[in-house]
């Protein structure tokens, strides 16, 4: 199996943990406003050694997440008639924005807003979201992800604190960073 396969089965693994601990964020925060900005800021910085490094147009996932974040503003100031119409819209958007995940990212952080380890009905929604999208994007390692939240399990809540303001600007920092030194590496080597 080569690295790059390796690599996009721990991403398999890795996106619906991102979707978990978004939905976390957008329960808990106290601004959602600066939340979008820090977002867009950090995404469209990201953007260019994204598209370096990996070839591709696609937008990088602080993007992805502000798209999503959006549409979840969007959905809160909506009468309820128009909630599920927001939310087909913003999966239409992602996937023609070529948001990373398309509508699956969108629909992933809705499910993990509502994790439940032990309801049948969370892991049916789930496990058919992975399963339709599997059948998107003709991809099987994408069923990997189905077993992604059982590591949100081991998850303990009484633990769970704010990130102090160095580590919130270092994750924020960490990823154009990271994009860049990666795109160099790859560039030398």
């Amino acid at each position: 199996m080569s690295n790059n396969i390796i690599a996009r089965l721990i991403g398999r693994l890795s996106f619906p943990l991102f979707a978990w601990i978004f939905a976390r964020t957008w329960n808990l925060t106290s601004d959602r406003q600066r939340l979008s900005n820090r977002l867009l800021i950090v995404g469209t910085i990201s953007q260019i050694p994204y598209i370096l490094l990996f070839n591709q147009a696609n937008l990088n996932i602080m993007l992805t997440f502000w798209i999503i974040l959006e549409v979840l503003k969007a959905i809160n100031k909506s009468h309820q008639n128009y909630k599920n119409l927001i939310l087909i819209l913003g999966m239409i958007a992602a996937e023609l924005a070529r948001a990373s995940y398309g509508w699956y990212a969108v629909i992933s952080v809705i499910l993990m807003m509502n994790f439940n380890p032990v309801s049948k009905r969370w892991w049916g929604g789930w496990i058919i979201c992975n399963v339709i999208y599997t059948l998107w994007c003709g991809w099987w390692p994408q069923l990997f992800a189905i077993g992604a939240p059982i590591i949100l399990n081991y998850h303990e809540p009484k633990l769970d604190r704010k990130p102090t303001v160095t580590e919130q600007r270092f994750f924020y920092w960490f990823y154009p960073i990271h994009l860049a030194a990666l795109g160099a590496l790859s560039t030398i080597l």
